[in-house]
Formats: C-alpha cells, sequence, structure tokens
C-alpha cells in the first residue's frame, strides 16, 4: 500500500512540473537608496552625457524559477534595465542626457546567471561599460534576494547602476 502511494504522489509530482507557469521578465525600477549614489559633489553639474543601450543577444533565455514558475528574457531586456536605470540617476544628479552628446558610455550585458535557492536566490550580471573615448571597463554584480526572480534581477540592475555611478574612472570621464 505504501508503495501505491509513493508511486502516486511521484506520478502526481510529474503531471504538475510539466504544467509550469510560464512569466516573461520585463524589468522595473529597483529604487537606489540614496546614501549608496556619489554626492551631487562628485559630479558636475550640466555636463551632457549619452546613454547608449549596447547590443545584448536578444533571444529569450530562461532566467529561473521558483516553483512551477518559470522566468523568461532575454540579456537586452537586462541591458535596456541598467540603461534606463542609470539615465535617471545621472539625471537626478544634475546631469544632461543627450542623445547626441560627443560623451557616451554604452552599456552591454554579456552574461547573466541565476542561483536559485531554498531561502535565497542570485542573480550575477556581467557587463561592460564603453566610454565615448574607447576605453571599455567590464563588471560583475551578483544580488541575492529571498524574493521573486523579478525582484532579484531588478536588484542586480540596481547594484549594476551602483557599480557603474560610483566607479571614479567613470565620475572621472564624466566631469572631464
Amino acid at each position: 500500500m505504501k508503495t501505491k502511494c509513493n508511486v502516486f504522489i511521484l506520478l502526481i509530482f510529474l503531471v504538475l512540473a510539466g504544467c509550469a507557469i510560464k512569466h516573461d521578465y520585463t524589468w522595473n525600477e529597483y529604487p537606489i537608496a540614496s546614501d549608496r549614489m556619489p554626492s551631487q559633489d562628485n559630479i558636475t553639474k550640466g555636463r551632457e552625457i549619452r546613454i547608449i543601450k549596447g547590443k545584448s543577444d536578444d533571444s529569450k533565455i530562461f532566467l529561473g524559477s521558483i516553483g512551477l514558475h518559470q522566468y523568461y528574457g532575454s540579456e537586452q531586456s537586462l541591458t535596456d534595465g541598467i540603461a534606463d536605470q542609470l539615465a535617471k540617476e545621472l539625471q537626478n544628479k544634475n546631469l544632461v542626457i543627450n542623445n547626441t552628446s560627443g560623451k557616451s558610455l554604452e552599456l552591454t550585458v554579456n552574461r547573466s546567471n541565476f542561483e536559485p535557492g531554498e531561502w535565497k536566490r542570485a542573480a550575477t550580471l556581467e557587463f561592460t561599460v564603453e566610454f565615448g573615448n574607447g576605453k571599455t571597463k567590464s563588471y560583475t554584480v551578483r544580488n541575492s534576494s529571498p524574493a521573486t526572480v523579478y525582484r532579484t534581477y531588478n536588484g542586480a540592475v540596481a547594484l549594476a547602476v551602483v557599480e557603474i555611478i560610483n566607479d571614479r574612472e567613470v565620475l572621472t570621464y564624466i566631469n572631464e
């Protein structure tokens, strides 16, 4: 009797595993605390900069899952999220975002990775920032969260912005 019950439970589990609920990841801004950002003194007001959304892989990839919920997105959507949030944060620092400015930062997510966990999940983003003067810097950020796949990736995007905007070389380039 016990064996039949175990087999029945296994069959139910297999059926449910095939009934995954699929979601498309869409970036939503994860607010950045002001103490994580450089002071206004470090950024020259009124400077102009162009933020460019680099070309990342736009094909749908599996980002992660929690239970029966599976999340799909693209590295391009993550690139777009970083670019959008960086532009907003720089505007908050009184920089002018101008699509014709000669000074630019081009952002490109090259790789994303999701680590499932019992109590916490983590998303790692590897990305580059190419300065308008040809210099390129590589970054890696990892965000852990007990929350959903969405919040884990939205937090990783916010951490990417924090890394960029606190990088001394980026600040020097902006202020040149």
